[in-house]
């Protein structure tokens, strides 16, 4: 039997894969005879397409833009502007822009708030945590293949946190 903690990520999953496949079916209705036509003479016409956190947001025509952030916060999302904002510190960084995007959309499908940012502050644990988990669902390549699931979810936001910011130190 599942634990709730266990069907939650479950649920995350679902939401995640669902955003990514109607990102991908779009992206194949709407991909031009050219474009057919050289994946086909490369023998890749089969291979799946993964849309990247940019594709995602600008499906659902959610916008981004690199602003100076006063403190640490690297992101956050207005979701009435339909907006995420980036510290300018990650303009040069497409992996921390890329996981940002990817953590700021996790907000805007999972939760409500009109503002919500990466933070690592107590009271959010929760939030951030299935923030991060959407974000490791559009970009694999955050969990390097360990196993995070079975992480509390202090631990989990912890370990993101520093693996994405390292990055930029």
């Amino acid at each position: 039997m599942k634990s709730k903690h266990e069907k939650r990520i479950d649920e995350i999953a679902k939401i995640a894969m669902r955003i990514k496949e109607a990102v991908a079916e779009d992206y194949y209705i709407k991909r031009d005879k050219e474009e057919i036509r050289m994946l086909e003479e490369q023998g890749l016409e089969d291979i799946e397409y993964m849309p990247t956190p940019f594709d995602i947001a600008k499906y659902f025509c959610i916008g981004y833009e690199y602003i100076e952030i006063e403190g640490n916060e690297p992101s956050y999302l207005m979701r009435e502007e339909f907006k995420i904002y980036i510290s300018e510190r990650y303009r040069d960084n497409s992996y921390a822009t890329r996981h940002l995007l990817a953590h700021e959309l996790g907000h805007f499908f999972l939760h409500d708030k009109l503002v919500s940012e990466m933070n690592i502050f107590p009271h959010r644990i929760q939030e951030e945590y299935e923030a991060n988990v959407f974000s490791i669902f559009l970009m694999p390549q955050i969990a390097e293949g360990a196993q995070w699931e079975k992480l509390s979810p202090r631990k989990l936001n912890r370990k993101i946190y520093n693996k994405v910011f390292k990055k930029d130190d």
